[in-house]
């Protein structure tokens, strides 16, 4: 007489939730997002050793067992069953006009790593996960190549910072003279106020009696 029933938990013993070490070393499971992963264990929980095809979930539900938001529960179901992990046997009629009558049904799920109750009986799983495989390029990318998203190339500076030919109509300046105009741009230069808001001191009058501001000054 067997010690262990069809869920895998010994009989006379605490309840556990079952997963195979090699069902996490399938691509289709290491692809999956954590709350993804989160997801599945609580959907093999609910399976009580005869209810498989018939395990019901909502997304409210699950939600609320995840503690988060509805948007990664809509991702978690929509990966698991990609990926051949769950699939919808019969779908929910939880909506709103149903939920303040009672009458709301939540879906209900069949775990292909398990043999099926419901609606028919099987005595073998499907295991559709396993030949779940990743597209051509997006197995090739490496971490970074799928962690940074990429920035196209019609909004971005290719090679350098700026080019000559198009830094928004401004042509290239060269200096030709002293102070004259070189294609429209002047040539740049310092000119120290001599209004200060501070007590001038012995530097700063030396710098204001200077060679250098006299010849702006009458420049202006």
């Amino acid at each position: 007489m067997s010690r262990v029933d069809r869920r895998g938990n010994k009989k006379g013993g605490p309840a556990y939730t079952q997963l195979f070490h090699w069902i996490r070393k399938t691509d289709a499971w290491r692809s999956l997002s954590p709350y993804a992963r989160l997801l599945y264990i609580e959907l093999r929980a609910k399976f009580t050793g005869m209810n498989n095809g018939d395990i019901s979930m909502s997304y409210r539900e699950a939600a609320e067992l995840l503690g988060c938001s509805n948007r990664p529960v809509i991702v978690g179901f929509k990966e698991l069953q990609d990926r051949g992990f769950i699939i919808a046997i019969q779908k929910g009629t939880f909506n709103w006009k149903v939920r303040f009558q009672n009458a709301g049904r939540a879906t209900t799920w069949r775990l292909t790593e398990l043999p099926a109750d419901f609606p028919e009986r099987s005595l073998t799983p499907t295991y559709e996960f396993k030949s779940w495989e990743p597209a051509a390029a997006e197995k090739n990318k490496t971490r970074r190549e799928k962690s940074t998203p990429y920035v196209c190339k019609k909004h971005a500076i290719p090679d350098c910072m700026a080019c000559k030919k198009h830094p928004n109509g401004v042509k290239d300046a060269r200096h030709k003279g002293p102070f004259g105009d070189v294609d429209g741009v002047k040539k740049a230069r310092t000119s120290i106020s001599t209004i200060s808001p501070v007590p001038i001191g012995d530097v700063s009058r030396a710098l204001l009696s200077s060679r250098i501001v006299r010849d702006t000054s009458a420049r202006g």
